[in-house]
Formats: structure tokens, C-alpha cells, sequence
């Protein structure tokens, strides 16, 4: 698809369209459910001061607007939301199961919550917790070493010159020309031993706490396109794995295998994440 560019709208898939319409139906059900209660609140069907669970598509189709703008928000929640996050922490999980120093040194920070729920501010200041979702997000297995969105493109919006990229040994100026579509590898950028150090392809969270990348760390991009879901992403993830190292004291490998990237849409295992949890006496 990023090879053929503009042209992939004329590639034809049999497979991709089944595939897609599936998808549509599946939403879809759940835009008829939401249109409809619209339409009874609207009629004045609805009791008074009827609570229940927030639902965002609800939201959305109180917001006048056709079918495929509702689709199409619902569609981009349901692929940033749900396998981004399941691949980042399958990643994580992986990678405490083989370092078992660095998951009884998060687990030592955890237990500071003394067992209680934590609270979104709690979860923002385990700062270990945070250093090891990063390390994930550069390493092999989460947001540095296998960011879940290994690559990603832009389209140049005007005539600009880059200071590096051009000429043989790729120092020299860069023109891009307005329109230009761009890719850019996070994957290689989360390896650069002059931000990361030499040891760039081991998972070491420590790291974190002597280097400041700046946009040598993209795993939800930056600037004004930068990912909507990023704090519900790592809020998410941290809470997941905090609840379950209140509930496990010890986490260990149960296959030999190497990690492997599957990458689809997004970079996950090629062979799963098969580890043992012992549960809290």
C-alpha cells in the first residue's frame, strides 16, 4: 500500500473488500442502535433522568451527519484503539517475563499503591511504570524497539528543505516539494545509537532517566497531527498492567522462542506471548 501511494485506490482486492465489508457490518449494527435511540430521545420518548453508561456514539449521532462520517469516526476508534494497545502490552509482557530484575523493580513501585485502584493522577507519577512502557514502545517489544506504528507518512503542504537526507552520504539539504508524500521510519529512528546509546537493541528502562529524544521518539507522532488517543493509550496500558502486578507476584516464559515481528497494521508477535502468572498468596 505505501509502495503504490496515490495509486493503491486503483489496486483491486477481493480478500480486502470482503474483509471490509465485514467490518462495515459490524459497525453498522451499532449505528442503527445508537440512531435509534437518538430518534426516541428526539421524539421525547426517553424517561426523564435516564442514566447509564457514557457512549460516544451515542454522542456522535446526536451530532446531525450521514452513515459514513459516523462509520468512519467509529472505524478509526475501533483500529487505534483496541489492537495498539493489546500489542503494546503483549509486547511488555514478553519482555518482563525475560527480565525478571526490571518486573521486581516495577512491581516494588506498584505495591506502593498498597493494593488500592489507582487513580489516573497515581498512574502519571509511577515513573518506572512510564520508563517501561517507553523502553517497550523503542525496544522489541513495545513503543522504542517495536513501536506498535513502525512507519507512518505526511504530505508536504509547502515547499520546504530539509537539513540532512540529500546527496550520497545523505548530509546534505533535501528539497521537498509541496505535495510530496513522505514516509518516515519510527522503527529506525527509535535505533539511533546517538540518542539511545549502543546498547539501543537491549531492553533497558533506566535509559529514560538520562535522555531527553524530543522528536527522536515518535511512537504517536508530534505536532498538531499528533495521536488524539495517546494519554487514553498509556492511561489504559498502566492501568492494565498495574492491576496486574497488584494480583500476580511473578511472571516467567513458557515458550523459548525469540521475538518475531508480524506487521500488519500494526508491529505485534509472530508467535504470541506465552508466559505463566503466579498468582498473589
Amino acid at each position: 500500500m505505501v509502495r503504490l501511494g496515490p495509486l493503491n485506490r486503483l489496486r483491486y482486492s477481493p480478500k480486502a473488500i470482503k474483509a471490509q465489508k465485514a467490518v462495515f457490518a459490524y459497525i453498522d449494527h451499532f449505528i442503527d442502535v445508537a440512531l435509534e435511540k437518538t430518534k426516541k430521545k428526539t421524539a421525547g420518548d426517553s424517561e426523564k433522568g435516564e442514566t447509564g453508561p457514557y457512549s460516544f456514539l451515542e454522542e456522535l449521532a446526536n451530532i446531525p451527519s450521514d452513515r459514513q462520517v459516523l462509520r468512519d469516526q467509529v472505524l478509526s476508534l475501533l483500529l487505534a484503539g483496541r489492537d495498539t494497545t493489546a500489542s503494546l502490552l503483549s509486547n511488555l509482557f514478553f519482555m518482563l517475563a525475560r527480565y525478571p530484575d526490571v518486573f521486581e523493580k516495577l512491581r516494588a513501585e506498584v505495591m506502593t499503591l498498597n493494593g488500592q485502584l489507582p487513580s489516573y493522577d497515581e498512574l502519571r507519577n509511577l515513573k518506572y511504570l512510564r520508563q517501561c512502557i517507553n523502553e517497550c514502545k523503542l525496544t522489541i517489544t513495545a513503543l522504542r524497539i517495536h513501536p506498535v506504528v513502525p512507519a507512518n507518512t505526511r504530505e508536504a503542504v509547502c515547499d520546504t528543505v530539509l537539513p540532512k537526507g540529500g546527496g550520497e552520504d545523505g548530509e546534505s539539504p533535501l528539497f521537498v516539494k509541496a505535495g510530496t508524500q513522505v514516509l518516515y521510519s519510527v522503527y529506525s529512528m527509535h535505533r539511533r545509537k546517538d540518542i539511545f546509546g549502543e546498547d539501543v537493541e537491549n531492553f533497558r528502562p533506566e535509559r529514560w532517566d538520562d535522555i531527553q529524544p524530543k522528536w527522536g521518539f515518535l511512537p504517536f507522532n508530534g505536532g498538531p497531527r499528533i495521536c488524539l488517543g495517546q494519554q487514553f493509550a498509556l492511561t489504559e496500558a498502566s492501568f492494565v498492567i498495574v492491576r496486574m502486578l497488584q494480583e500476580f507476584s511473578k511472571i516467567e516464559p513458557r515458550d523459548d522462542e525469540e521475538w518475531k515481528e508480524a506487521y500488519t497494521l500494526v508491529v505485534c508477535s509472530q508467535n504470541g506471548t506465552q508466559v505463566s502468572l503466579t498468582p498473589v498468596v
